[in-house]
């Protein structure tokens, strides 16, 4: 794991060392001096736990259980569903890139803190993200009477009382890349910045205090990667602004895609003549090794009844792990008398020649037609 200690910095972060051995299996957590001059509260993804005691330590590929609250003593537990349906793949840690939390698709993904006693307006925070490819209007963190921000076609939104909407084509996150968000709850005033660049125009949460923390949503989660939290009751000064984007761009390079190759712009196609759906995709490998097309891996994703946004009754599709879908060989799925009203996406992972991958990403969803 990469060491996210830096010397002389007065940003709180630690290092999360986990042993391979049987006997010293742990965590050690370094904390630097004087982050409660610079946040409230303030979460880092490995400084989670896998159960709701926080006591097992975290290790890659476990699921998160709670969130340490490293300025505070407010932590978050998770409150969704323990075995999601789509991959039965709660959100899980992963160790490099300084760690983070992905957090699929899915409904009902969500850890939450109840605040002692509600905060009034502004509040200020930051978040580090990576948005991955999924349906869009999807939300990275929302609750009712918690900060909470979507994404929105065009645009991205922030909700507290209510949800306030920036202007049209002002801009969303880059996917598979790493995003800084700055997010400023205030009224009819509430301004969020993306890489250190304002969004333009204004949203507006209402007047309502703050009660809860949280990350993920309890209803359609975003795709996304979670790095860090950090919350302020109040606003930042300026030169504080600087020093923390300054701080979090050198651990988490905002706009940077990983090093392991992926798969972009993936997409589910139909072709009419011979009744298949093809998954098509942009290969990335900022290493610059080649693709070996022959390990490729497929899963195909189909909801119930076109209910594509109640995400507990998506499902993979039995067999159907390769590049091409052929209706026929899937009738279960897909009825012999359109329109069969089935939604589905392709899911996707690649490799390089020399062995390396990331992970599974998705398309968006498409209608089944067969007309």
């Amino acid at each position: 794991m990469k060491n996210l200690i830096a010397s002389g910095m007065l940003f709180y972060f630690f290092m999360a060392l986990v042993s391979c051995g049987s006997d010293d299996k742990g965590e050690l957590i370094e904390i630097v001096e004087n982050l409660d001059s610079l946040f409230d509260h303030s979460y880092v993804a490995a400084a989670t736990f896998s159960n709701l005691e926080g006591t097992n330590a975290i290790t890659d590929n476990t699921s998160v259980r709670y969130w340490k609250d490293l300025s505070g003593d407010k932590d978050m537990e998770f409150i969704g569903d323990e075995i999601p349906t789509r991959y039965g793949q709660p959100p899980t840690f992963h160790s490099d890139e300084g760690g983070y939390v992905f957090v699929a698709n899915l409904k009902n993904q969500q850890w939450r803190t109840k605040l002692d006693e509600s905060v009034p307006q502004p509040i200020e925070m930051y978040l580090v993200v990576r948005d991955l490819n999924s349906p869009n209007n999807e939300a990275y963190m929302g609750f009712s009477r918690a900060p909470g921000f979507r994404n929105r076609d065009d645009k991205m939104s922030m909700e507290l009382e209510k949800e306030g909407k920036f202007p049209d084509n002002s801009g969303t996150l880059e996917y598979n890349k790493i995003s800084i968000l700055k997010l400023r709850y205030d009224g009819n005033n509430s301004q969020a910045w993306i890489n250190n660049v304002q969004i333009p125009g204004r949203a507006d949460v209402g007047v309502a205090n703050v009660q809860d923390l949280v990350l993920g949503t309890k209803n359609n989660n975003a795709h996304v990667d979670f790095f860090f939290m950090g919350v302020r009751f109040g606003s930042f000064t300026p030169q504080e602004d600087e020093y923390i984007y300054n701080e979090l761009a050198k651990r988490y390079p905002p706009g940077e895609y990983p090093e392991k190759p992926l798969a972009e712009n993936i997409k589910a196609t139909y072709d009419k003549s011979t009744k298949s759906w093809t998954a098509k995709y942009e290969y990335v490998n900022t290493l610059g090794f080649e693709e070996d097309e022959s390990r490729t891996e497929y899963i195909w994703i189909a909801s119930d009844a076109g209910r594509i946004y109640n995400l507990q009754n998506q499902f993979p599709i039995a067999g159907a792990n390769k590049k091409t879908l052929v209706r026929a060989d899937h009738p279960e799925v897909f009825t012999n008398n359109p329109p069969s009203d089935v939604w589905l996406k392709a899911v996707v992972k690649v490799y390089d020649v020399q062995g390396n991958s990331w992970r599974f990403l998705d398309s968006d969803w498409q209608k089944d037609n067969t007309e």
